[in-house]
């Protein structure tokens, strides 16, 4: 295996590995050589004369000996290049040592001269615990001796003994960086091995089956997900029906499964689905990083390059190209055209990353064009089906491009159903079968070329394969990371395509990215950090954080285990808040669950060890029973269980990094990847006003480029009353009893937010959008264009709220999420409702965006809202209209005070239209004007 791995990176590295030629050596054991015959050597007189004349140097030399070279003339580089054939170097020479002599030996014409002889006491260096060279030496001379072949043999050895060394050391940086995932996906493997996971439901439709979840949990969990899982349903007779999972909406509160109902064992109408199997995709991921850790192929080799030892990576110059479908370089897209180029340069590992709207999609779909046209296979990757899709949708009927889409139908767009592989195989065979029978009809059935062609027609009419046949010729194939795994056409991590894209890299963990990434030679990231993370399922995070306690004995109970990865996955959610202030109190309030009982003061001292620290100082207490120097002088409530209590944290922060954190965000914290990345900085897709929160309070200290292109400006929509492309509908001034959210509890803490005053006004916008889009809007070039409105909250609860307020404006469509108003616009188009979750409308864009902040209470906690990259996602989402309905004295003020300069809402509130009064439910404020 290392020898593979030898080669493999010398392979890589373009490091030429030298071959043994000479027909005296052999390869020995355990990487030493083996000379066959005797080596022939002289002692010069002087030396001889040195030893005396009762010294047999054969004899001291008879046995293993470490041999080494010493370079002559041109130094080690002149070495390495004798070793590949060059001419020896002057004075190079051979140094052998005994456990008691060196001795230094040069080639000459039948042998070698002994030049030099140390004696070496005992103990000083003791015999060669890693002996290179097997030989037995005479003295004299032997005709056609070519020492010179030798001694190139021995530097050959040495070159590939320090190659091994540093993959030895490569491959303990590859495990390091592995293991903690293996560990994970092996948690979860064993987690879904021992638990029979349910989840309460409500079927919403038959043909096909969905299930809606029931009760207040956060959606359906991620092993329901997962492709090719099997959920058992309960029928209304009695017994179980075990069907695959299709999809789970975008939501994660809709779960769509392959097949129909049963009419005669139907399923029940509620109930409680269980996941039957879903180890299937972790497995893949498992197989993935086996196949990374062996490094089995040169490519594998090459990607955990690029992430480990970026420094390694050649160097390559970006070519000035431009892209005519891109328009004509300048200040708007010019780093488009960088992005193209770059990506059709890099030899192995490319970023590209980009606010919203600065035209990933179309960076994508170009570089696909470009890499088809130089006949390149492609494998596009996705966490999300909407992405693929959209791509798929501009280019995939393109000349040239032949796309295959895998994935079930239900989770597919409509419009991007004629690339699923069954269709295109359906199509295929059609087209087979009919120009099969135009060439038989009316020849001779006797004739045995058309027995044979009537044979085939009749096979192809039967066969179900012929879909997978194609997935072997396309030259675009696109699936979900675990997609790509589950299709037993791509079951092994071999790389048969030549570029994998990966898009909306932001929302994949690195096992997701290195499952597609295994099967592919050159990368390509596309993606936003500060957009939504991977989807981090808490249950999840409190299966393995109880098992973790369990195993360390940490003494954790339920609440204890439940509040440790709530805890956990806020901290990470608040990394990239700007306050100093909101992450330091994450972080306290995560140290406060591991150290349940502590008081304040040392909770706070001990916020001041770093996170990576955590592992080292558990060890340190265990070995010395010494406190940290931060809790000097400290006293603590539990200190009996300090250790079990820190390294529980530490294997929850390292867990945070494992599951949490996405690949992309670990690749763009890469400094040595800065040259192969380009930032995208010119945004496409809203008003001016609607980026101007991002631009200036998200990317504006790492990215002051992000503009807004001229076009945008024209952009906006004259809905009486909500003119403004920015708007702030404010319920600070109803009263305490409508404005405040439920549960009223006295802690404002449940976790279930619903605000119905923020329902009813979005209700009254929702109408008042869809009035206007009936009387005014059309669009010159498509008529038919669907005018779209999105809804959308931080809580689940509200959401729900949402739908039951909206419920007699729109007909539901797939789920009660999503579906056309019973009015059309003006030209008969479409008046599209989708009410979601923030965390699931990444990648999702509308006309017309309607915010509902729900928090709204005396204490002025603001929640989820108050999340950088929650909130960047919800507010670039609209194309012309933005508007927030909320309680500003909640989230951008406390009460009557203004909140620090800085503050994410406050920055927000400043770049909209202030509504202090509005609608018919707001009713008129005494000195606002009502509109």
């Amino acid at each position: 295996m290392l020898t593979q791995r030898i080669t493999r990176y010398a392979a890589a590295h373009g490091i030429s590995l030298p071959v043994l030629t000479d027909n005296h050596v052999r390869e020995g054991l355990a990487g030493t050589l083996r000379i066959e015959p005797e080596i022939s050597f002289q002692v010069r007189s002087d030396i001889q004369g040195r030893l005396g004349p009762g010294l047999d140097v054969g004899a001291l030399l008879g046995g293993p000996v470490r041999a080494s070279v010493r370079p002559g003339d041109g130094g080690w580089e002149a070495v390495r290049a004798f070793a590949c054939g060059a001419a020896r170097p002057t004075a190079c020479a051979l140094v052998l040592t005994t456990p008691a002599w060196r001795f230094v030996l040069i080639p000459v014409n039948g042998g070698f001269l002994v030049i030099e002889a140390h004696y070496q006491s005992a103990g000083v260096e003791p015999s060669p615990p890693d002996p290179l060279l097997y030989a037995r030496f005479r003295h004299g001379t032997v005709a056609g001796f070519d020492g010179d072949a030798i001694l190139r043999a021995i530097a050959a050895r040495l070159q590939v003994r320090r190659l091994a060394r540093r993959v030895e050391s490569i491959e303990r940086a590859d495990r390091a960086f592995l293991l903690p995932h293996q560990r994970y996906l092996k948690a979860l493997l064993d987690r879904l091995r021992k638990l029979s996971s349910s989840v309460a439901y409500e079927l919403v439709s038959r043909k096909p089956i969905r299930l809606e979840i029931r009760g207040e949990d956060e959606g359906w969990p991620l092993a329901f997900s997962l492709p090719r899982a099997q959920v058992d349903l309960p029928r209304l007779g009695g017994g179980i029906r075990r069907l695959d999972v299709a999809e789970v909406d975008d939501e994660r509160l809709v779960l769509t499964l392959h097949g129909e109902d049963d009419r005669e064992e139907p399923i029940a109408e509620q109930g409680y689905a269980r996941l039957a199997s879903a180890v299937g995709p972790l497995r893949r991921m498992q197989e993935a990083l086996e196949a990374l850790a062996e490094g089995r192929h040169a490519a594998h080799v090459q990607l955990l390059d690029a992430f480990l030892r970026p420094y390694e990576l050649p160097a390559f110059a970006l070519a000035a190209a431009s892209f005519p479908r891109l328009g004509a370089r300048g200040p708007e897209n010019d780093a488009q055209h960088r992005a193209v180029a770059l990506a059709l340069t890099s030899p192995d590992l490319c970023v590209i990353d980009g606010p919203p709207g600065t035209g990933k999609t179309t960076v994508i779909s170009e570089i696909i064009r470009n890499l088809v046209a130089r006949g390149e296979r492609v494998l596009l990757v996705a966490p999300t089906h909407v992405a693929l899709d959209h791509v798929l949708q501009r280019i995939g009927d393109e000349p040239g491009i032949f796309a295959l889409r895998i994935g079930w139908p239900d989770a597919v767009d409509e419009r991007a159903h004629r690339f699923l592989v069954d269709h295109r195989g359906a199509s295929l065979g059609e087209r087979l079968r009919g120009s099969l029978d135009a060439a038989l009809d009316g020849t001779d059935l006797a004739d045995p070329v058309v027995a044979a062609q009537r044979g085939w027609r009749d096979a192809i009419e039967h066969d179900a394969k012929l879909g997978d046949m194609l997935l072997l010729n396309a030259n675009l194939v696109c699936a979900t990371p675990i997609g790509i795994a589950m299709d037993p056409a791509f079951r092994e991590p071999e790389p048969i395509f030549d570029v994998l894209i990966m898009d909306e890299a932001s929302k994949a963990t690195v096992p997701e990215l290195l499952v597609p990434a295994t099967r592919a030679c050159r990368w390509i990231v596309v993606g936003d950090h500060l957009q939504l993370a991977p989807y981090a399922d808490l249950a999840e995070l409190r299966a393995i954080a109880a098992e973790r306690a369990e195993r360390g004995e940490a003494g954790a109970d339920d609440e204890q285990i439940k509040e440790l990865a709530w805890t956990l996955r806020r901290h990470f959610e608040q990394r990239m808040h700007p306050s100093d202030r909101v992450r330091q109190r994450v972080h306290e309030d995560l140290l406060a669950a591991a150290f349940p009982g502590e008081e304040e003061d040392v909770i706070t001292r001990l916020a001041a060890v770093p996170a990576d620290q955590w592992r080292n100082l558990a060890e340190a207490y265990r070995q010395s029973g010494v406190l940290p120097a931060e809790l000097d002088g400290a006293t603590l409530a539990g200190e009996a269980a300090f250790y079990p209590r820190a390294r529980l944290l530490a294997e929850m922060l390292e867990m945070q990094d494992v599951a949490m954190r996405s690949a992309f965000e670990l690749i763009r914290s890469i400094p040595e990847l800065a040259s192969r990345r380009v930032s995208l900085d010119c945004q496409h897709r809203m008003h001016p006003q609607l980026a101007e929160f991002s631009r200036r309070c998200v990317y504006g200290p790492q990215s002051p480029g992000y503009k807004s292109a001229g076009h945008t400006e024209e952009l906006g929509l004259p809905i009486p009353g909500l003119e403004a492309p920015a708007i702030w509908i404010d319920t600070a001034w109803a009263e305490a009893n409508d404005r405040y959210e439920y549960p009223r509890d006295g802690q404002w803490d449940s976790g279930e937010y619903v605000n119905p005053l923020e329902a009813d006004i979005a209700v009254e916008v929702v109408e008042r959008c869809i009035a206007w889009a009936e009387r005014s809007y059309r669009r010159e070039r498509r008529p038919d264009d669907p005018f779209e409105i999105g809804i959308i909250t931080f809580y689940l609860s509200q959401a729900r709220k949402l739908i039951d307020a909206l419920s007699s404006l729109y007909r539901p469509g797939k789920s009660q999420w999503r579906g056309p108003a019973y009015r059309r616009t003006a030209a008969g188009g479409v008046i599209d409702v989708h009410v979601s979750l923030v965390d699931r409308f990444q990648g999702q864009e509308k006309h017309v965006i309607i915010l509902s902040g729900t928090r709204s209470n005396p204490m002025h906690r603001r929640g989820h809202v108050n999340n950088l990259n929650r909130l960047n996602v919800a507010v670039t989402r609209a194309h012309h209209k933005r508007i927030m309905i909320g309680d500003t004295s909640t989230l951008a003020k406390r009460g009557t005070k203004e909140r620090p300069p800085g503050d994410l809402l406050r920055e927000l509130l400043t770049d909209c239209e202030h509504k202090q009064a509005w609608g018919k439910r707001l009713g008129r404020r005494p000195g606002a004007e009502r509109k």
